[in-house]
């Protein structure tokens, strides 16, 4: 029934939640695959390592008993992944704690008449928070399943 890949694949996600219960302090209730769009000034701002080059963080929304988090590894483009010094490099990890971001704001985006032209405007969430000196900062959460229910999670742990 079980193949050993797919044992060893459970014995991964256990080592997963028992390291983010241990930086946190919580049991993992929820994940979800997610998407982050940003301009690089709000990843510096967010602490999410990124390459200039890019324009979205991919990763993980954890949802616990204590808040929520985004976490995410550095990624490659193909071409440096063909490198073997890259190959090798040990990639760096960021777990963002969004009850830690100050003035974090989560809203869905408003209907428009063109809003079927864009199917994954029913996956989207968009926020904002304060950065640095008073400023308004903006990124885009891209979930793989509905936005709302993720959107709701979101806020009643924001509350």
């Amino acid at each position: 029934m079980f193949s050993e890949s797919n044992f060893h694949s459970f014995n991964a996600q256990k080592e997963f939640a028992a390291q983010i219960k241990e930086l946190t302090g919580s049991d993992i209730t929820s994940m979800e695959l997610a998407e982050i769009r940003a301009e690089q000034s709000v990843y510096d701002a967010l602490k999410i390592k990124t390459e200039s080059w890019q324009k979205s963080a991919y990763g993980l929304l954890i949802f616990t008993d204590g808040g929520t988090y985004f976490y995410t590894t550095t990624q490659q483009n193909y071409l440096s992944k063909l490198g073997i010094k890259a190959a090798q490099e040990k990639q760096a990890s960021s777990l963002i704690n969004f009850s830690e971001i100050k003035g974090l704001k989560f809203f869905l985006p408003g209907k428009t008449f063109f809003s079927f032209l864009k199917p994954e405007h029913k996956r989207t969430i968009e926020a904002s928070f304060t950065g640095e000196a008073g400023r308004k900062l903006y990124f885009t959460i891209v979930t793989h399943s509905d936005a709302f229910l993720i959107y709701k999670k979101l806020t009643q742990l924001q509350a």
